[in-house]
């Protein structure tokens, strides 16, 4: 079993399933509700909106966007809202653009951010339809056409990646927009960019925990020293300042501001939770990925042994007298420092060097132990999980109860602990996942399900719960929303019937690519008709119920989450349900008070 095999679960499922979402939309036409161009202006072939950034002296900047016309909306794609972050701005913090040029074409989707490519075959380079770069801090609007009375509420996207990659480009909006137009809820849809990798989310080292780092993984301090930690999440920060500002040339309301992420990206979100609030938005939807982990791993011994590779890799291990380091990684080509953070990643795991870290800054402490003193914002919110999350994530073939032990050894090294997830997760194919599907096990080693499961509840089924259980106990009660996403993929979908209700199922479905939409019968079309209004209700009304509207509803009733009942909405195409969410409770619960480590330590019996 390969080490960085089984550290790179979170990263490949998610870029497949970012591809898919790209290649099912190219593929798929939009045959839902129609657009009446009654509500749509005239054509207007190149729509221009001109905003007054402080960082410009509020200087009048005109962005020229796109009219697409068969969905009714305008698109602005690629609009800068940083300095390029190379040369002296690598490893920086963000700085906002000072739009040199009085007019943007805003046309074209922007590169992604440089990132290592996906090691799939049959899978493209997710950056390689619009390239790569390390100039790549744009965001992207989409506006609907026609004037509103009032600004509309905005949904602003951010990608997942395991924080290692992922792009804005892969996810257009244009059915579910088109959809929220149908619902008479039009709104605002801005998708930003942050960095990844490396580049984004360098480890850095608290100072007490270096003793046994040598003196090339100390590198990991000079991050820390330069401020150099969390870069991306500074970069989101940025772009919601830039929303704040700028989001009402485009009919936006600041006010109303909506984030909705998707595994890194929903982590991010949790991670903006863990904030003071500066008002950079109302409320967020949570979609596998809540941050309640021992953040950068139990020991720093293994990153420091990344870096001492990146060093190597990179020629830095000689470099010139009186430069660090860190310098000298700052003006190496980015290509070399990628390729470099490749060998990291095939040697030691992805994330050894490229993760949150607590930097006594924005990350004060670990994510659980935050929530547990009620250090985050009183704001709304939805978060739920797929119900099999960890099928496609769990990239190792565990076949004995040995390796199974291994597996775990990776984020809990004690020998208590062990034992201890060993009982709660049993060698016993019909408490596997995916959930429901009895002794079978699809030709594959039984120990997989059992993987699967443990997977599953300990990255994601208990960081949502322990985030809903944390808002309960401080005063949000009537204030938050969670689901369990049970529907397999459809038929025409290229997904082994082992994946079950697989990471990111729900994104297909929100993003109208999961069905044929032009069968309004389907179940599968109902049930992304589903998603699209709970999601957009939420948006406008903080509240997936929306309003009453007096006559009849087929849609059924989202009860809050609270405490005592603890009820979530279960889709599944055909029969949507309200479920008491307690399912395997005890094995869950361990988690919240040993959460896993977010980076496993390698060295532990994976190798």
């Amino acid at each position: 079993m390969r080490a960085s095999t089984a550290v790179a679960f979170v990263l490949i499922p998610t870029l497949v399933t970012s591809w898919v979402i790209t290649n099912e939309l190219q593929q798929r036409p939009f045959a839902g509700p129609s657009v009446s161009p009654t509500h749509a202006k005239p054509f207007v072939a190149n729509p221009t909106v001109t905003i007054h950034p402080s960082s410009a002296s509020h200087r009048g900047i005109r962005i020229v966007g796109s009219h697409r016309s068969e969905f009714g909306y305008d698109s602005y794609l690629g609009i800068p809202f940083a300095e390029p972050p190379v040369g002296p701005l690598r490893f920086a913090h963000p700085k906002a653009n000072t739009y040199p040029d009085d007019t943007i074409v805003a046309q074209q989707w922007s590169p992604a951010c440089l990132q290592l490519p996906v090691p799939v075959e049959g899978i493209p380079d997710i950056g390689g339809q619009y390239g790569q770069s390390e100039d790549c801090l744009y965001l992207n609007v989409f506006t609907p056409q026609g004037k509103h009375e009032e600004p509309l509420p905005v949904m602003l996207w951010i990608y997942g990646g395991a924080f290692l990659a992922g792009t804005a480009s892969t996810y257009d909006p244009s059915i579910l927009l088109s959809r929220s137009r149908a619902n008479r809820e039009p709104m605002v849809f801005v998708s930003i960019a942050y960095r990844v990798g490396v580049f984004g989310w360098p480890r850095v080292f608290p100072p007490r925990k270096l003793s046994n780092a040598d003196s090339t993984g100390r590198v990991g301090r000079d991050f820390a020293d330069a401020g150099a930690a969390n870069l991306g999440l500074r970069d989101a920060e940025l772009a919601l300042q830039w929303v704040q500002e700028n989001i009402g040339a485009f009919g936006g309301d600041h006010t109303k501001v909506t984030l909705v992420g998707q595994s890194a990206g929903s982590n991010l979100i949790s991670l903006l939770y863990l904030q003071r609030d500066t008002g950079l938005f109302r409320s967020a939807i949570m979609m596998s990925g809540a941050q309640a982990t021992v953040l950068g791993g139990r020991t720093e011994e293994v990153p420091a042994m990344g870096y001492k590779l990146l060093l190597a890799a990179t020629g830095c291990s000689e470099r010139e007298f009186g430069e660090s380091a860190f310098e000298c990684l700052r003006r190496v080509p980015g290509e070399v420092l990628l390729e470099a953070e490749g060998k990291v990643a095939a040697t030691y795991g992805p994330n050894t060097i490229a993760s949150p870290s607590i930097d006594g800054d924005l990350i004060a402490d670990d994510a659980y132990k935050l929530l547990d003193h009620g250090r985050f914002q009183r704001k709304p919110f939805m978060t739920g999980s797929t119900a099999d999350e960890g099928t496609i994530l769990t990239w190792v073939n565990v076949t004995s109860d040995d390796e199974f032990r291994a597996f775990v050894a990776g984020w809990y090294p004690d020998e208590k602990d062990i034992s201890r997830i060993e009982k709660l997760y049993p060698n016993d194919p019909s408490l596997g996942s995916p959930f429901g599907s009895g002794n079978e096990t699809f030709g594959r080693p039984p120990q997989n399900k059992r993987a699967a499961a443990y997977t599953g509840d300990a990255i994601f089924q208990s960081p949502r719960r322990n985030f809903l259980r944390a808002a309960q106990a401080h005063g949000m009660k009537d204030h938050t929303w969670s689901w369990i996403s049970s529907q397999h993929a459809p038929p025409h979908f290229p997904m082994p019937p082992w994946a079950g209700a697989f990471h990111a199922i729900d994104i297909f479905y929100l993003f109208g690519t999961a069905a044929d939409l032009r069968d309004e019968e389907d179940p599968h079309t109902k049930l992304a008709f589903d998603y699209m209004t709970y999601w957009t209700n939420f948006i406008y009304h903080t509240d997936p119920n929306g309003v009453h509207v007096p006559g009849p509803s087929t849609q059924k009733f989202w009860p809050a989450y609270d405490g005592d009942h603890k009820r979530a909405l279960r889709f599944f195409p055909g029969n949507n349900s309200v479920i008491r969410d307690d399912f395997r409770e005890d094995a869950i619960a361990f988690f919240f008070d040993k959460p896993p480590s977010l980076v496993p330590d390698v060295r532990l019996g994976l190798a």
